[in-house]
């Protein structure tokens, strides 16, 4: 880098900025993404980078505030539809599928869901696992374990990565755990070794 002459080339601080994000060095692509942003903000990467920095900050546990508007940033700016979607998910995804207590106006934000025809055509298998894995988790976290379940027997897990499918399957077991729960404190015995019995194996 110091060998380099000043205003490094957009493409060399660019794909620096993402090598550091893909080894997990979020710090190093959150300092390369920055001076990608601050000099070359007009070049249709932007959108991309604006994306990753917000999700460097999500993934440091940086200020809660500062990575909610960096989300809302990357969505306001994005120039491709599927980086405004993904940005849109993984925005929904800290407010409402983490958050222990959610306003009526937060829940608003489940209208980010939807997509429009331009998102819709956008959709890969990476966006749409994600859209699947943010719905369930924010069925789990309202407590709504029915709807979790119904949803989750619609995911075709047989199609994914075994990784992938672990993953579905852990958010599986904690749906089962709060059905378990709920019941039992219904003191709705009978359905609690029902549920059990059915999913104990599968999840």
């Amino acid at each position: 880098k110091d060998g380099l002459l000043k205003p490094i080339h957009p493409s060399i601080l660019y794909n620096t900025g993402e090598a550091y994000f893909r080894m997990g060095e979020y710090n190093k692509s959150i300092s390369i993404f920055d001076e990608f942003l601050k000099h070359h903000n007009y070049l249709t990467e932007s959108s991309h980078a604006r994306l990753r920095l917000a999700l460097c900050y999500d993934l440091l546990e940086k200020d809660y505030k500062k990575v909610m508007a960096l989300y809302r940033n990357s969505i306001d700016r994005a120039t491709h539809p599927k980086i405004s979607y993904e940005a849109k998910l993984r925005l929904v995804g800290l407010e409402l599928a983490r958050k222990k207590t959610v306003s009526e106006q937060e829940k608003e934000l489940l209208e980010f869901l939807n997509q429009d025809a331009r998102e819709e055509k956008s959709l890969d298998k990476d966006l749409k696992s994600l859209l699947w894995l943010v719905r369930l988790r924010v069925f789990i976290n309202f407590n709504e374990y029915k709807k979790a379940l119904t949803y989750l027997t619609s995911i075709p897990l047989n199609t994914f990565t075994p990784s992938k499918r672990r993953t579905f399957e852990g958010e599986g077991a904690e749906v089962i755990y709060g059905l378990i729960k709920q019941n039992y404190e219904m003191t709705n015995y009978s359905e609690v070794v029902k549920v059990w019995e059915i999913y104990k194996d599968k999840y």
